[in-house]
């Protein structure tokens, strides 16, 4: 199996593809690398975790990026600099743990780059808390294991 990557012509959708990977499969977890935050609002993208965590018994590793500007931009993303971006991605992790709580109190941000007004968690209720993340600096990525 070759690796995926956005910039080829045979690119496929990360979040469609995991859903028929974690389907075909009973203990493999699942991840998209990394997905790029520019490119998917926060709280679309912590409901699609949360649902196929729940649909898979927790076979999903969720991980966050900035977005490469050059990936971005040819995607119609927003054209953010460097410090920006990383802005946007902490406003959208706060987004993503507040999703993930287990009270499904509303969610509301209002960041720069990202503005919920009271949204909550859809489908199944998760059945645990998210796990732990870690924030390596150089490369601005997020990995937190979302709620099962």
């Amino acid at each position: 199996m070759s690796w995926i990557i956005p910039e080829q012509p045979r690119y496929l959708e990360a979040w469609t593809l995991l859903v028929a990977l974690a389907m075909g499969t009973e203990r493999v977890a699942v991840l998209p690398n990394v997905a790029s935050l520019p490119l998917r609002p926060p709280a679309l993208l912590a409901k699609a975790a949360a649902s196929l965590a729940v649909r898979t018994g927790g076979r999903v590793i969720l991980g966050v990026d900035a977005g490469d500007p050059r990936v971005v931009h040819a995607d119609g993303g927003p054209d953010l600099a460097p410090t920006d971006a990383v802005d946007a991605l902490a406003e959208a992790v706060q987004a993503i743990r507040g999703i993930w709580d287990r009270d499904h109190r509303p969610v509301r941000v209002q960041g720069r780059h990202y503005r919920l007004p009271g949204t909550r968690a859809a489908g199944s209720r998760p059945r645990s808390s998210p796990g732990s993340a870690s924030w390596p600096t150089p490369r601005r990525q997020a990995h937190e294991t979302p709620p099962t």
